[in-house]
This record gives structure tokens, sequence and C-alpha cells, in this order.
């Protein structure tokens, strides 16, 4: 990756050191924050007043993390300049080199630098390979990734004046648990645009985090609306995910938890697998004691409890447990309007404490009396209120990277592979195949296949 400088800003950068400044100084992470900048000029050239390119701190700091250091000392230095005039939740502060930039200007030596910067994942700050432990092919597919930067734009730019006119709701983790808040529509274009320039320039990042064994990419984050842009050599990207995947894991953890419904009480305990309770365990750092539940309820338990239990999970691995749910907890009919209300349901469900009763779980609670008994003594059973989310992101982690990512490179190893937590993608040339296997490791792992939707 190249970036095109006035000569004494470069060499100004290139002589300072961590002991001038007072902070952990590396002039490529200058020439990177630079870099970005020149290139959201070029993208935005004749929407830039005076020059100046509105740029998210969120967007930023995916950039540089200590970036405002960085851009305090070039502002200081007078290597750019900034504009203050921002507006919370409407306008971001906004940039611009003090020397004009043009590409035709590479050529002028005696007044410009061409430097080149090498990518994120090969900074020697940044963590080694092994922080994605054993799944380095997904990294060698991401070299071959390009965008259509143009058409990216457009469908992100309609996505913003949507969001102006009809906000998107999202849920925020608070003192006090999560609570629905709107998108901002700012900083959301933002930040797809910082996602639309890293794929374009080919600086690519991996990482598997240290809670559930998720893999983020580039790709993690990049909405699905704009995900035709994107291409492997040419080709278009196809894939499938896990109809309602959160809900469709929690139907999973039930067979593990209860014995077939033939069986009066249902009490009779699986375990998990082995190799799953010991990935589970590598990264909740719980170790799973199955019995979980010795509900206090048991002599009043009847055969109408484990129906419910038994609908629920038919509903899961069927894919229709939005469309019927729906109606029965908001009166509403599921419809892409609706959609967003039921998913926020099953987000509080899962993911809040189990002393929460708002947002449909009262009706949920009485429709599906022990379903809602089973998640809340799971939650109960660890101090770490944000365990029943961990545990099933690392089911849906193991049965993804470990065992459908993983097949499918060994008995395809050209073929690239990329994911978004509970979706995996791939060429055309694979995709079937790589059905086969998401149904036959799910047949596998848990005992029952999910709906897989192409995506």
């Amino acid at each position: 990756m190249k970036v095109v400088l006035y000569r004494p800003s470069s060499e100004k950068i290139n002589s300072t050191t961590p002991e001038q400044v007072g902070f952990d100084f590396e002039p490529t992470e200058c020439f990177r924050l630079i870099r970005n900048l020149q290139y959201m000029y070029l993208t935005n050239k004749g929407k830039c007043e005076d020059g100046f390119v509105e740029l998210c701190s969120t967007v930023l700091q995916g950039i540089v993390h200590d970036y405002k250091k960085y851009m305090e000392w070039m502002i200081q230095e007078e290597i750019i300049s900034v504009n203050n005039h921002y507006i919370v939740g409407e306008r971001c502060r906004s940039y611009r080199l003090n020397y004009p930039f043009d590409p035709e200007l590479v050529d002028d030596r005696e007044r410009f630098v061409q430097i080149n910067v090498p990518a994120k994942s090969k900074l020697k700050k940044q963590p080694k390979p092994t922080g994605i432990r054993g799944l380095s092919f997904l990294k060698s597919s991401l070299s071959g990734l390009t965008i259509d930067e143009r058409l990216a734009y457009d469908i992100s730019e309609k996505i913003y004046h949507e969001d102006l006119i009809q906000p998107r709701k999202r849920m925020k983790k608070g003192k006090y648990g999560y609570y629905e808040v709107n998108v901002d529509p700012l900083r959301s274009l933002q930040a797809r645009k910082d996602s639309i320039v890293s794929i374009a320039m080919k600086d690519f990042r991996i990482i598997r985090d240290d809670t559930s064994g998720r893999v983020h990419s580039n790709l993690t984050s990049f909405t699905s609306r704009m995900f035709h842009t994107v291409k492997y050599n040419g080709q278009d990207l196809v894939g499938y995910d896990i109809a309602n995947s959160q809900p469709f894991l929690t139907s999973v953890l039930l067979r593990f938890i209860f014995s077939p419904m033939g069986e009066k009480r249902g009490f009779n305990i699986k375990s998990l697998p082995k190799t799953l309770h010991n990935y589970i365990h590598t990264y909740t750092k719980h170790s799973l004691q199955l019995p979980l539940i010795t509900i206090m309820l048991e002599e009043s338990l009847s055969e109408a409890d484990f129906t419910g239990v038994s609908e629920f999970q038919l509903l899961c691995e069927n894919g229709d447990l939005y469309k019927v749910l729906s109606p029965k907890l908001f009166d509403v009919t599921y419809t892409a309007q609706t959609q967003r209300k039921i998913k926020d349901f099953f987000f509080t469900l899962l993911f809040t404490k189990p002393t929460n009763n708002k947002n449909g779980i009262k009706q949920f609670r009485e429709a599906y009396p022990m379903v809602h008994r089973a998640i809340c003594e799971i939650k109960r059973q660890s101090s770490d209120e944000h365990f029943f989310p961990k545990l099933l992101q690392c089911m849906e982690s193991y049965f993804i990277l470990e065992c459908v990512c993983k097949r499918l490179h060994k008995e395809h190893p050209k073929a690239p592979i990329f994911t978004k937590h509970d979706s995996v993608y791939t060429t055309e040339e694979y995709r079937l195949k790589l059905l086969q296997i998401m149904h036959e490791e799910s047949e596998l792992l848990f005992g029952v296949s999910p709906i897989f939707r192409p995506c």
C-alpha cells in the first residue's frame, strides 16, 4: 500500500522518536492514518468542504488504536488540520492534509515522496498468526478479495439515507443491562466506508477472540446488502447460514440437557460431546457439570412441559421459529418490517439476566415454561452474567470453524473459505460440497441438522 506525502512532512515523521513525543510513536502508524485520509478524500472528491474529510473516531481507532495521540501530534506539527465543528450524532470531526494531494504529484520528486505502507497484518506490533489458532487458510483466502467500490459506495449512501428517514435499532450494553438505541446513521456510514477502503486497499485483518473462539475479519461486520460487491478472483461469493442461529443452538443445548421426551420426567441428562466440552472450557474457563438442572419443580412437571420443549426444538430446526412466535408473543405477523422486534426479543431472552421480565419474556415463559426455566438455570450456574451467550457462541464457533471450515479445507485445499460468525462462504464450485458438509457435521455434533439458508 502506498501513500504520497509532502517530503518535509515525511522526513519529520521518520525522524521523530518516542522520547520526543512522549508516547510509543511508530512512523508507520502515522502513514496509515494519512493513507486513509488521502483515500477518503479521493473517493469523496467534490463533497469535501475546503478539503476537509469527516473521519469517525471508531473507524480511526480500528486503524490505529492510539489514533488520538498521533492525530494531535500531526496537528501540532502542522502536517494535518482539524475542523472541530462536529455535532454529536450528526457530524464527525473532519481533517485535511495541509498540502494538497493529487496522484499526478507522485512524479514531483523534489516536493513529494511515495511511501510503501505495510498492511496492518504485517506490522511488527500485530499479534503473530497464532492469533487465529489453526485457521491460517482463512487468512490466505482474504488476499484474493476485490470490491466494486463505486457500487459499494452507492449502496452505502442509500442505506445512510434510509437510516435518516427510518432509524434502525440496536441493543446497547448499559450499567443495568441492555437497552435499545437508535443506530447513528453517520457513524454507520463511516464504518461502512472504512470496510470498503480496507478491502479495496487489501488491508486485511483477521483475529480469533479469546471469549468464544469466534473469528473477526474485514467481512465480519460487512453488511449483507453490500456483500455482492465483493468478489474472489472475479467470482461471486456464495454461502449458507444457520436459520435463527442462537435459538437453534439453545434448542440443541436442551437436547443435551433433557433425555428423549418419551422418558417420563426427562432428567436422564446427556453429556456434551467431549471435544465440544473441552472447547467451551478453553474459552469460557467453565467446566460444564451436567446435569446442570435439579429443578425444584420436578414434582410438578407435566407432559405438557416437555411438549413445549419439543415444539420449540422443532420450530428451531425447521427455521419457522420467528414466523410462529411473532404473532404469539407480539400479536403481529412476521414480516421484514417486524423482524427486528422478534430478533430483539431473543437477544433479551438469551443475553440478559434471568430475572429480566420485559420485551415479551413473560409471554414466552407462559408458552414454553421449561425452555425458559432451563435457560435461566444455566445462567444461574455461573457467576459470569454473560456465560450463556458465550456458551452459545462457543457452540457456534466450534461447529462453523472446527467442524465445517476445517473439513472443507482438508477435502478441498484450494477452496476459498470466508466466515461471518454463523455463515460460511465460498465460490460456486464448492457451494454444494459446503452445504453437504454443514448438514453432515451438524448431524454428527448436534444429532440434528437445521435449515441452512443461502446468503
